[in-house]
């Protein structure tokens, strides 16, 4: 079977021009490529048509850093926890375009695109013949696995996923020349920035198509998959080589994430029938087309009839037979991987997970599903053509196309008109922009709360989603990132969330909120009222803790004790527990003191009386998140009020932990105009400066190649 890859073309034959390797060439009118392009923008609208009025769709885990009225690059960008920064490039796009377009509808953007990458994608694999690439499209888009992922807000993933039939096309093309495998490298690169699940999504197919040239012994094909691939790894620099020189947060996926985020099972059909029928998200939250389908596997068990036809039409001719291969075996692999720990590969899927790092990016197997989704419309699109050329009369064969056509529409009818009416664009209240106002844009943090990273809120129509109080303001935000999941931990370790979240589980003892996160740089807090905020009723209590302003949905506070981005301390305590801390909160105040907190079970105190003591604010000049100019002297001591990374330098210093949260750099001798540098930055900087390089240099090879390649034929009197 492996060999029928490699059939299209003998190894060393070279492609004649003109030919067609999928199937008889039709030239394409201007009439097709408007039909294909007309399908595109009318999925897009039957999809998205209610979306695009005026407001904001947050969805659960919309990018919000970009989608607040104030856009900014998330903090990983710039190499902070976890340290990947793949999605730099797509953000850094976004963040211009939303910065100077600020219709609310336009943060749909990356999913309205979809269609309309998946109908050029088809286009090219299938040469422009319109009903292939409306029927191929149609499938591809309106499924369960695409309806679904859509509304976990999985933008960038959706876009990747959009994106596949076009790099099938480009890896299975047999055009001559360096244009081909240099587009399919870069194509290759922006799914893995888009979402790094491409590394093995779209890598079983560069791997599929590998061994068929292995196996052939197709020395040109495998030297063009090689470039292809070398163009990929050139261009990913950017994040390969940061990630090489820190801890990834893969090493905090383990048991607990394999089991929380596994494929669902159809309480009636079990699991496989419900993968097959590209079910089977873990999270059960919104309502799902076939729960309102009588006899949903008879749709689906329609739809594979007509893929089995295109099957069977494909293998029977010579063009088609190697793409219609790669896609099933493709298409299998993803079903069976699809399925994680519990299908037939289960243990094969354990050891993977277990001793291959990078391998737990998938701790959510369902997304292989892309593959088999990917196979099904193929064959789908290919299945209709020969349902309509089988057929015998005119009218006979309209007929059954319609019929054909509407089987997707019926199987995943929620997909449409803004997905059955379950989401809906809403502004945000405006006592969050007036809590905005009041606030300011200053230096110090402001903690929101309730400290759950997903909650509820009338905005979404009472749709849990990731808290988008996080990204909303211009100060910097203080948020939860437990994602409520057991044992599931947060992406990256986060010290200085480990120390709120001790607090706000003791709310009802503490008397001194305000001088607890007065060392977190904290200035304000946000109370949403939503979910169970009635548990913070403490906070009204505080007595450092003043409310400035209440509305019906919101609570804004300012802390009366001072705070700075950056102070000196006069002397240092050591404590073993946070407990202890708690109890140091009544008496003192706790940003006077340099406190290490070493986490020990003696709960005896090594300072039962500390000695009085003051601090002293710092005068601090910020040029983004990763630069903070110390314009004042410290003394011996500097605190710096960031979540804890060693990565942090303060004229070459190296960071101790303050608070088991903070940064804490003793100083030996002052000196003013000192700066703090995030030198993890240095390196990111280097990455991205090599994958700028490395695109450009293959953008203008393919152009020089490409020239080249029409002077000759000019110089030959070819077209």
């Amino acid at each position: 079977m492996l060999r029928e890859l490699d059939r299209r073309f003998p190894p060393g034959e070279a492609q004649a021009p003109g030919s067609l390797p999928l199937m008889h060439r039709q030239s394409p009118t201007r009439r097709d490529v408007l039909i294909i392009g007309a399908i595109g923008v009318a999925l897009a609208l039957a999809i998205f048509g209610p979306l695009l009025r005026p407001g904001t769709v947050v969805l659960l885990d919309s990018p919000q850093s970009l989608l607040s009225p104030h856009p900014h690059l998330p903090l990983q960008d710039w190499g902070f926890p976890p340290g990947l920064t793949s999605q730099a490039p797509v953000d850094a796009l976004l963040l211009v375009l939303f910065r100077f377009l600020k219709w609310g509808p336009l943060r749909l953007l990356p999913l309205l695109l979809a269609p309309l990458l998946v109908a050029w994608g088809f286009a090219s694999l299938f040469h422009r013949r319109p009903l292939q690439v409306i029927a191929a499209t149609t499938l591809y888009v309106v499924n369960p696995f695409a309806y679904e992922r859509m509304l976990a807000g999985q933008s960038y993933f959706v876009l990747g996923y959009a994106l596949l039939p076009l790099l099938l096309s480009l890896l299975t093309s047999s055009s001559l020349g360096l244009v081909r495998p240099i587009a399919a490298g870069l194509l290759l690169a922006l799914l893995i920035a888009l979402a790094p699940h491409f590394v093995l999504i779209a890598g079983l197919l560069v791997l599929v198509l590998l061994v068929a040239r292995l196996v052939s012994r197709n020395w040109a094909e495998l030297r063009q998959l090689g470039l292809s691939l070398l163009v990929t790894i050139g261009a990913s620099l950017y994040w390969l080589i940061p990630l090489a020189r820190v801890a990834s947060g893969l090493r905090r996926v383990g048991p607990a994430d394999l089991q929380a985020f596994r494929t669902a099972s159809d309480p009636k059909f079990g699991l496989l029938p419900n993968v097959l029928g590209l079910y089977g998200f873990w999270r059960p939250e919104w309502p799902l087309s076939k729960d309102n389908l009588v006899g949903w596997p008879l749709f689906l068990l329609a739809i594979l009839a007509v893929a089995a036809v295109g099957l069977a039409v494909a293998l029977q001719s010579e063009g088609l037979r190697s793409v219609a291969i790669l896609v099933v075996l493709a298409g299998i692999l993803g079903l069976l991987l699809a399925m994680g720990a519990q299908g037939p590969t289960g243990a094969a899927f354990q050891w993977l997970f277990q001793h291959v790092p990078a391998f737990r990016i998938m701790r959510e197997p369902q997304k292989f599903l892309a593959l088999l989704a990917l196979a099904y419309a193929v064959l789908f699109g290919l299945g209709v053509e020969a349902v309509r050329t089988g057929a015998g009369s005119a009218c006979t064969r309209k007929l059954a196309v319609v019929v054909v056509m509407v089987l997707p529409c019926l199987y995943c009818f929620r997909m449409f008109w803004g997905f059955a009416g379950y989401v809906r664009p809403s502004p945000f209240p405006s006592s969050w922009a007036q809590a905005d106002q009041l606030m300011g844009d200053g230096p110090d943090s402001v903690l929101v709360l309730p400290w759950e990273q997903y909650v509820p809120f009338p905005l979404t129509q009472e749709r849990v989603v990731a808290n988008p109080l996080r990204w909303y303001f211009r100060r910097q935000a203080v948020a939860g990132d437990a994602v409520g999941l057991g044992g599931v931990q947060p992406r990256a370790a986060n010290p200085v969330s480990a120390y709120v979240h001790y607090l706000v589980a003791r709310g009802g003892r503490i008397h001194a909120f305000g001088n607890l996160v007065a060392p977190l740089d904290v200035k304000y807090i946000v109370l949403a009222k939503v979910a169970e905020w009635r548990t913070y009723g403490w906070l009204y209590r505080q007595r450092d803790v003043r409310l400035v302003r209440e509305w019906k949905d919101l609570a804004l506070f300012e802390n009366t004790r001072p705070v700075a981005p950056v102070y000196s301390p006069g002397q240092m305590l050591r404590l073993n527990r946070w407990e202890q801390v708690l109890a140091l909160a009544d008496r003192v105040r706790l940003a006077d003191y340099a406190i290490e907190v070493r986490h020990r079970q003696d709960r005896s105190l090594s300072e039962a009386n500390p000695k009085s003591s003051h601090s002293r604010s710092l005068s601090v000049d910020a040029s983004g998140p990763i630069w903070y100019r110390v314009e004042d002297s410290p003394g011996r001591m500097l605190v710096f009020a960031q979540p804890f990374d060693a990565a942090w330098s303060y004229g070459g210093l190296r960071p101790f932990p303050n608070l088991a949260a903070t940064n804490l750099f003793r100083v030996g001798t002052p000196r003013p105009g000192q700066t703090i540098e995030y030198t993890r930055w240095r390196l990111v900087r280097i990455g991205y400066l090599l994958a700028g390089l490395v695109v450009g240099l293959a953008l203008s090879i393919a152009a020089l190649h490409k020239r080249r390649l029409g002077f000759v034929g000019a110089v030959r009197g070819e077209p």
